[in-house]
């Protein structure tokens, strides 16, 4: 009875575009395909003949390794089944996933961690650092600082402790307490990891998930929100032409006109996302989600300040990063995926630096414009979620321009409208902007003054 071991590459992609490398158990010539944790970007990774890893992968060498050690553990397992004549390709196959399902929830959280990298999902990726950094923290706390955190430990108890725990943490940036809305996010990342672990990986019993018995107490994330007279506000400053705050004002109000583009997006736009007939199309860098949408006349405004003759398709529209190398390379919204993931980790860095720099900004903008709300870039976003409801817009077309999909609700009427449906959404939100700018500013005007001017002016009117 002959028994072989030998490597195969999966013929179709996971949910997460990934080709996974299985070790394929021959017995008696019945077939066993066992999967392992290395999963490739493209069939062109994986050598058929040497049944390795190709160098063109970046870590050729690990993956490899692991594929080695693995088909190793195979046949130790062989030997000894076959000692007790249960050496079935079934019997090898029970024993080597039992071996392969990790016990150690820290070994999970950076097996994802890593993941997350090889996938470019930066932003991602540095949230779950985050939480393991956090975690560590707590189990010194708890006096286990070098042992490790296995599934079976994480229990109602242990999430409520370290809720506790979170709730008395003074952050060393602030000096100040966690923000609920911070212990929110540690949960939530906790509770998605607990979730893949049990319906992607299988490595947990649905069962076994602690979310089920404990309750996530943190409060829902509220952001301050502009409403159209603070926006007319903002844009009748009188502020310098071609200054730093004249072109974080443009990236706001472009975002605000352009159904809350968020920053990661904007800075990336080139001319070649302007149509000839007066539309915006790109990728959403968070979702992968198309947009595609009509430039009202304040958009088209904003575009025409830095449109020029000798402007390339492939020029940056917002000037604000073409001194940036590492970003010139980001030539179109798909060489995401071909990126070495170093690279996506810098242009990650340079977004994040140029975001806190338009936050600061922003600060001194709002403080000219009288408004003592907390405003950052993303208040855009916010903001035209609330004067477009506050015009009537509709909720189904106006959660299709903001492309919220992690509402799934919401996900089943996306492209119902279609865009004819948005443009139509745009135009009534600021088709009328103008006079709605000026009935604010008169309205402002009438509330400061006294009752005695009031009297004079309606006197003399009469």
């Amino acid at each position: 009875m002959g028994t072989t071991f030998n490597y195969e590459i999966g013929s179709r992609p996971n949910r997460l575009g990934k080709y996974s490398i299985y070790l394929r158990i021959t017995q008696d010539r019945k077939p066993k395909r066992v999967k392992t944790v290395v999963e490739l970007s493209s069939v062109n990774d994986w050598n058929p003949k040497r049944q390795q890893v190709r160098s063109s992968e970046p870590r050729h060498r690990k993956y490899n390794d692991i594929l080695d050690k693995f088909k190793q553990d195979a046949k130790t397992a062989y030997m000894s089944l076959r000692e007790s004549d249960a050496a079935t390709a079934e019997q090898i196959f029970e024993k080597l996933n039992r071996k392969d399902k990790p016990e150690s929830f820290f070994q999970y959280l950076l097996k994802r961690i890593d993941n997350l990298y090889m996938e470019r999902r930066i932003n991602t990726m540095e949230g779950y650092c985050t939480l393991y950094r956090v975690l560590r923290k707590y189990q010194k706390h708890r006096g286990k600082e070098n042992c490790d955190l296995i599934f079976k430990e994480i229990t109602p108890a242990f999430l409520s402790g370290f809720e506790q725990w979170l709730i008395g943490l003074i952050s060393p940036k602030t000096g100040r307490a966690l923000s609920p809305e911070t212990i929110f996010s540690y949960f939530k990342l906790m509770r998605c990891l607990i979730n893949r672990a049990i319906k992607i990986d299988e490595i947990l019993k649905p069962e076994d998930n602690p979310f089920w018995r404990y309750t996530i107490k943190g409060d829902k994330l509220t952001r301050d929100k502009l409403n159209a007279s603070e926006i007319a506000r903002i844009e009748s400053l009188d502020i310098p032409r071609n200054s730093d705050l004249w072109r974080t004002r443009n990236l706001f109000l472009f975002s605000f006109y352009c159904a809350g583009i968020r920053r990661s997006d904007c800075l990336r736009l080139r001319w070649c996302n302007v149509t000839n007939d007066g539309r915006l199309q790109y990728k959403m860098n968070k979702t992968g989600k198309n947009q595609d949408i009509l430039l009202v006349p304040q958009a088209c405004e904003i575009l025409d300040y830095y449109r020029s003759p000798e402007a390339k398709p492939n020029d940056f529209i917002f000037p604000v990063i073409t001194c940036r190398k590492t970003l010139s390379w980001y030539k179109n919204d798909l060489d995401i995926t071909r990126l070495d993931p170093n690279t996506a980790v810098k242009i990650y860095n340079i977004n994040k630096n140029i975001g806190v720099g338009i936050n600061k900004d922003l600060k001194i903008i709002a403080q000219m414009a009288g408004i003592s709300k907390k405003v950052t870039f993303h208040t855009a976003r916010h903001s035209f979620a609330h004067v477009a409801k506050e015009k009537g817009a509709d909720n189904i077309v106006l959660r299709d321009l903001l492309k919220h999909s992690s509402i799934k609700t919401t996900e089943r009427y996306i492209g119902s409208f279609g865009d004819e449906g948005n443009d139509r959404a745009l135009q009534a939100i600021f088709g009328d902007s103008q006079a709605d700018r000026e009935r604010s500013e008169l309205l402002e005007r009438i509330c400061r003054l006294s009752t005695k001017e009031l009297k004079d002016i309606l006197n003399n009117t009469v």
